[in-house]
Parts: structure tokens; C-alpha cells; sequence
């Protein structure tokens, strides 16, 4: 199935890579370890410090987790638009953007793992959105991210729900300083990111900074105009104009598909602003305030359609005629899609007392506007329909620690959190503008909140071992739940609210054998609830096709619990190589899934698609993560993930027999170059297949293996000004990621300081 490169074409990749580093990493062996400022300035140092794997402030090695820091500097040295591109070097993690900055919807993959059971905070504040736990990434500006710290395998037992498959935390920039700096970049497909911050310490306890990020793409084509029905046959009407062209082809599950044209580029345009102010209020004690603001609209332009009349005449209204007589009647909405709009307010507020160490964040996300609207005309001034579903989070933590109690280090602290979810479909007098409101077909929505208290104890029982056990109680309700629907007099209903309680707890060893060997072994429960859209979205088509379906809402939904167990090894070879180990498990149970239902068994009258908790499931994996300084000049890296994902007994065929989403090979190497005014870097990443075993790749709707490189080169004109170039996709590779990616993709930007 894997077309793109064969199993033994991988094993033969990867064991280049590893033979390009082991020479290296065998005459590293005869270093001895060493603390000078060369070390400490090592790009790859093995005592950088993180705070997100525990809560306070450890040194990376001692951290029972797998970590990845990304720096801003290390941001400057990639090419990319968006900031989850800054984790696409990372071990085990699938940044999929086949849309580019268009891709609104795309996300991160992490141990088979989604954005939903991901947490992800900006300032502390939850970015996973309370409508589906998604991501807006293109709500976060390159130019204000300080840093980012990555830490995979459940932590529940410190972050509570969404944190199953890890957490990213990302910290902006302290305004320390008083600096102006902006950046411009163009690339292929006319794609602009244009960025301006302001950095201005007022005195020696005020100081803010403001920025705006802008981004713009005319975009490339992702999608067919196309049909899988059986074409009609007879005697082709005289009412409309006629025409050849079609393209045959296929879907993934093998049935033919008839190509017309396609729907056009997805083009998008999105201004992002934010706001970090600080108040030191003395030495110990601070508050930040930062706010962002996200605007964005994505759509589809310039539709082509293959259809021909004798003249050479476009017909995107008429009939397409096969060369065996039979046809297609093909309509304007055969080549129509959507106009998405998405604007959000995200607020986090910060007081931080170091003597004391105590930390409290209170945040709120008032996502105003999401959705999107529909024709089946090019002239956007006609009827059409829309669909909106605004959230709203509400969030507060405190956080207390003690560092000076013995042979003890103790974390505790308590969590707050509401969401609510209110989704609208409506009937519109213009499919562009979806304030043209001229009835209502559905409403749905819900709210949830979370209490939870947690506490984590780490142990040092010697020089070489620890243990670290912690405890999270989370109360979670799930209210105000309602669905109604106008179109066809369903009756409007009102779902009961339900109480969960659960208990996290998280217990690891460490064993620190020489101050550059660590050892690890951790075992972690998660508990995370379901989607609000889950709970209570019900859509509804008003065809009465064959394939027509509803999906009904199911506020009977369970939370999902998972218990992850994890080995480790992380392993400094002399000054200049690190390695680090992982192999994990995590046992999912009440997964939550679709499962489809013929019509008559679910609903009197049409299929039925509906989110249930039906089986248990496991994923399980390898990470192996090598980074090496050959010189001052350069330095190389490779990791490599293999992983799995399946359910632990049979189920619905509609439902799936596998985690198919979950790519079995995930490789990464490349390096980076540092020499007087140039620096340079190059990635090169493979990702497997991700279809089941009887799906059919490169087509429409697949996901592909592919094999991409990425590279970039920094050159410094002065100390203010920086000049870049860039290239994605190096060697054009066509693949399908369920969307037909782009090819080859050029950028030119240049970065301004002053």
C-alpha cells in the first residue's frame, strides 16, 4: 500500500541516517562530561531546565518524561507560517497541514493522540476550543513566542482533561527591553506573513509589549468537483449545453469517482493582535496581563471546471458525456464549497510570587465567531445556509509549591474551568454573509464544568533515586444541554445533567545512575470528557437519498479514561551527543467513536452517525531521539517513532478495526549550520501510510506515506537585519494528506531589529 517508499526502503533510510551519526557518537564516547561555557551555551545542553513535566522548575534529565524545548531561536532557524510548525521536528509528533495556512481545521498528532487530548496553553491559558478541543494554532504569533515546552504520556494527575496524550505549553516573551522589530515574508502561492512588535520597559516595574501578525494566502487546490454516483444513461436532454472532459478515478474505498474540475484554491486571510503587559511589584512578586486577538476568513476561489463543449466553451452548468454515451448533470454546486470566517478574544491574567512560589492564572477564551456558510451558486448574493458554533472558557488555577522541606518537593494546587458551546444552523439570503439570516433550522448547545484539586510529592531517597507520586480529584458536570430543530418539526429536547468524579493518579521512578545517564519508569491515569460537540451537536440533511444522515446528539456520552505506562533512558555521551529513549503504552477506555446505523434501526428514516463509547483501545510506541555537535559549525539530529494504534476487540465494521490515523513510522533528521553572518537548516521527515488495509492511496480522501525535505538559510546583512530564504516540499512530492498537498513551495523574507 505505502507507495511512496517500501518497508525496505525505510529500514534502509534509517539505517544511513544512524551510520552517518554513529561515528560520531562512538568518538564522543572518549570526551569526558564537562561544565565549561562552551557546554552551557551547547545548543543540545543536557541540563536545560523545564517547568511543564512537574510544575516547578527541574533540569530536563531529571524529569521522568519525554521533553522537547523549542526555543525562539530555534523558531528563527525553521521555515514556517504557523507556530505547531515549530513541532514538526520533534520525535513523535505529525504536524499535517496539506492546506498550508489554510488549513484551519489541521492539528497536531502526538502518540496517536489528537488536539483534543492534547492540552495546550498560551500563558497558561487552555487553547483547546470548548466547541471540539481543537487547536486555532494560526491564534498564536511567531513573533511573541519566547518558548515551548513539549512533554509526552499522560498528565492528568497535574493538568486534568485534554492532557492524555501530553501537553504544550507555550510562554511569549517577557517585555524586558525597549526594541521595535519586524519581519516580512512572501512565498509561493502569493502567501504573506507580516509581523510588527513593540517592546518598551517603561521604568524598572512597568514595561509592555504590542504586536500584530498578519497572514495571506491565495492558496493552491485541494479538492475535486466530482461524483461517485452511477452516471444516468438514455437520451441526453437539449436543455442545457453538453460536454466532454471527465476525468474517471477513485475513492479510497475503491468505487469510481467521476472528476469534473475542482472547487477552486483555498485561499485564507488572517490578522492576529495581541498584548502582554507585566507589573513587578517587587523583587519576588509580578502580574501579567496578555490578551490576543484572532481574526480569520477561509474559502475557496477560482473554481475550474474539465468540462468542454465542441467550441472549447467551460460548462459548469449543463451535462459532462462520457465517451460511452452516458452522463452527468452537473450544476454551479458541484463546484461550490464554503466560507469560513473564526474571531476569538483570548484573555490570560498571571500573578507569579517566586519567594513564595506561588502561581495564579485566570484566563478566558470568548471565541465570538466560528463557522461556516454555503451556496450552490458562484454569485455569493444568492440563498444559502450556514452553520455557527461561538464557545466560551472560562479558566483559574492555583498553584502552590514547597522546595525546602527535607528530602521532599511538594506541588499543589486547585482548577477551575466552565465551557459552553452553542451551535446554529441557519437558512441565509446571501452564502457569503452569514448575518442574512432568514430562518432557523437547529440550535444545539451545552455547558461543563470542571473542579478538580491535585497534590505531587517528589521524593529524593538518595543521590541516584527518586519517586514522584501525585493525585488529581476532578468533578466534572456536564449542564444546560438542549437541542432544537425548525426544519422538520423534531420535537425540541432537554438533556438531564450528569455528575462525574474521577480520581488521576501518576507514580514515577528515577534513577539517576551517573550525573549523564538517567533511567525512567512512570505510570499515569488520565480522565478526559467528551466534546461538547459530541454531547450535543445534532446536524441534520434534508435530502432523502440513499446516502443521506443525520448526526444525532448523544449527551449519554462517558469520559474517556486512559492509563499510560512509559520506560525511559536519557543519555548524555561526552559533550556533544544526547540520546534519549521512550517506549510507552496507553490503554484507552469508553473510547468514543462513530459508529453508523443503517436507516430504520437508529432513525425511522435515514442513517444515523453517532458518537458512542463502544470498545477499549491501545497505542503503543518507540521514540528514539539522537541530537550531535560535530563542531562549532554544525549539528545533526534524528528521532524516529514507531507506534500503533488498535482497538482490543472487535467492533462494528462502520466503526473501524483499526486506529488507521495513526502513522506506524514517523522519521525525522537534518541539521543546522552556524557560520559568521549564515546559518542554515535543513529537515528531512518521512511519514508512513495512514489508510486501512483496504483503502486505495493517492486519491482524494487518502493519506499517504510521503517523504519531504525542508530547508532554510538565514543570512545576517548587520546586526539588525536579517535576510532568509526558504524551501518546503524540496523535491515536489505529490501525495494526498485526505487533501491533495502542495508541491514545491518558495519563500523570501527579511527580519528587521531596531
Amino acid at each position: 500500500m505505502e507507495k511512496m517508499l517500501s518497508v525496505k526502503s525505510k529500514i534502509v533510510l534509517f539505517t544511513v541516517v544512524m551510520q552517518l551519526l554513529l561515528p560520531q557518537v562512538v568518538a564522543a564516547n572518549e570526551d569526558q562530561i564537562i561544565g565549561d561555557e562552551e557546554t552551557e551555551k551547547n545548543i543540545f545542553q543536557f541540563n536545560e531546565v523545564v517547568v511543564t513535566a512537574t510544575k516547578i522548575l527541574q533540569e530536563a534529565r531529571k524529569v521522568p518524561a519525554s521533553v522537547t524545548v523549542i526555543t525562539s531561536e530555534k523558531i528563527k532557524e525553521m521555515n514556517i507560517m504557523t507556530i505547531d510548525e515549530a513541532l514538526r521536528n520533534s520525535v513523535g509528533i505529525l504536524v499535517d497541514r496539506p492546506k498550508g495556512i489554510a488549513g484551519v481545521g489541521d492539528g497536531i498528532k502526538m502518540r496517536g493522540f489528537s488536539d483534543n487530548n492534547i492540552l495546550v496553553l498560551l500563558d497558561g491559558q487552555p487553547m483547546n476550543t470548548a466547541y471540539d478541543g481543537s487547536v486555532n494554532w494560526n491564534a498564536i504569533p511567531i513573533g511573541s513566542v519566547d518558548r515551548i515546552e513539549v512533554v509526552r504520556g499522560g498528565a492528568s494527575s497535574l493538568y486534568g482533561g485534554y492532557a492524555v496524550g501530553g501537553v504544550v505549553n507555550i510562554m511569549t516573551k517577557e517585555p524586558k527591553d525597549n526594541t521595535i522589530s519586524a519581519d516580512i515574508t512572501y512565498g509561493s502561492n502569493n502567501t504573506w506573513r507580516k509581523s510588527f512588535n513593540i517592546n518598551q520597559k517603561v521604568n524598572d516595574y512597568f514595561s509592555v509589549a504590542v504586536g500584530y501578525e498578519g497572514r495571506s494566502t491565495d492558496g493552491h487546490v485541494v479538492n475535486p468537483a466530482s461524483s461517485t454516483a452511477a452516471p444516468k444513461t438514455g437520451v441526453i436532454p437539449n436543455t442545457k449545453p453538453q460536454g466532454t472532459g471527465i476525468i474517471v478515478g477513485n475513492t479510497v474505498d475503491g468505487k469510481t469517482r467521476y472528476i469534473f474540475g475542482d472547487k477552486g484554491n483555498n485561499a485564507y486571510d488572517g490578522d492576529t493582535y495581541w498584548l502582554k503587559l507585566k507589573y513587578k511589584i517587587d523583587q519576588e512578586k509580578s502580574i501579567s496581563y496578555n490578551y490576543t486577538k484572532d481574526k480569520l476568513q477561509y474559502r475557496y476561489d477560482n473554481a475550474r471546471t474539465f468540462i468542454h463543449d465542441a467550441d472549447g466553451n467551460p460548462i459548469y452548468n449543463g451535462y459532462a458525456v462520457l465517451p460511452d454515451g452516458r452522463y452527468f448533470e452537473i450544476k454551479e454546486s458541484d463546484f461550490t464549497n464554503y466560507f469560513g470566517r473564526r474571531e476569538a478574544d483570548i484573555h490570560a491574567l498571571q500573578f507569579k510570587d517566586d519567594k513564595n512560589h506561588v502561581t495564579i492564572n485566570a484566563g478566558f477564551t470568548d471565541t465570538t465567531a466560528n463557522g461556516y456558510s454555503s451556496g450552490s451558486t458562484f454569485d455569493k448574493t444568492k440563498p444559502g445556509s450556514d452553520s455557527s458554533y461561538p464557545s466560551k472558557t472560562w479558566n483559574m488555577d492555583l498553584q502552590k509549591s514547597w522546595s525546602d522541606l527535607g528530602k521532599h518537593t511538594i506541588v499543589t494546587g486547585l482548577n477551575w474551568r466552565v465551557e459552553e458551546m452553542n451551535q446554529t444552523s441557519t437558512k441565509l439570503a446571501h452564502w457569503n454573509d452569514y448575518h442574512s439570516v432568514t430562518s432557523i433550522d437547529t440550535m444545539n448547545g451545552g455547558k461543563d464544568r470542571l473542579l478538580a484539586a491535585f497534590i505531587q510529592d517528589e521524593y529524593q531517597l538518595n543521590k541516584q533515586w527518586s519517586v514522584i507520586g501525585g493525585l488529581r480529584y476532578d468533578q466534572y458536570t456536564k449542564y444546560d444541554g438542549y437541542s432544537k430543530d425548525f426544519s422538520i418539526g423534531r420535537i425540541d429536547k432537554e438533556f438531564d445533567s450528569t455528575t462525574y468524579t474521577e480520581v488521576s493518579p501518576k507514580l514515577a521512578f528515577e534513577y539517576q545512575k551517573d550525573p549523564a545517564t538517567t533511567y525512567y519508569v512512570s505510570y499515569g491515569h488520565s480522565f478526559n470528557p467528551p466534546s461538547l460537540y459530541k454531547l450535543y451537536r445534532w446536524t441534520t440533511t434534508s435530502s432523502m437519498t440513499s446516502t443521506a444522515y443525520d448526526s444525532p446528539a448523544n449527551p449519554n456520552l462517558k469520559p474517556e479514561t486512559s492509563d499510560t505506562f512509559e520506560i525511559g533512558l536519557k543519555k548524555q555521551i561526552g559533550q556533544k551527543t544526547n540520546v534519549n529513549l521512550a517506549l510507552y503504552q496507553a490503554k484507552t477506555q469508553d473510547m468514543i467513536a462513530r459508529v453508523t446505523y443503517p436507516a430504520g434501526s437508529y432513525l425511522p428514516d435515514k442513517m444515523a452517525k453517532v458518537w458512542e463509547n463502544i470498545d477499549s483501545a491501545t497505542r503503543k510506541g518507540i521514540e528514539l531521539d539522537v541530537t550531535h555537535k560535530i563542531n562549532s559549525k554544525w549539528d545533526i539530529y534524528t528521532n524516529y517513532a514507531l507506534q500503533k494504534g488498535e482497538w482490543d476487540s472487535s467492533v462494528e465494521k462502520s466503526s473501524g478495526t483499526s486506529l488507521s490515523e495513526i502513522p506506524t513510522h514517523l522519521l525525522h533528521f537534518g541539521g543546522n549550520y552556524r557560520y559568521a553572518k549564515w546559518s542554515a537548516n535543513l529537515d528531512a521527515m518521512y511519514v508512513s501510510e495512514r489508510n486501512d488495509d483496504d483503502s486505495i492511496s493517492g486519491v482524494y480522501g487518502s493519506s499517504d506515506a510521503y517523504f519531504t525535505v525542508n530547508t532554510k538559510f538565514n543570512y545576517a546583512v548587520n546586526p539588525n537585519m536579517t535576510v532568509t530564504f526558504g524551501v518546503n516540499n524540496l523535491f515536489d512530492r505529490k501525495y494526498y494528506s485526505y487533501y491533495d498537498a502542495s508541491g514545491r513551495e518558495y519563500t523570501l523574507g527579511m527580519q528587521y531589529r531596531f
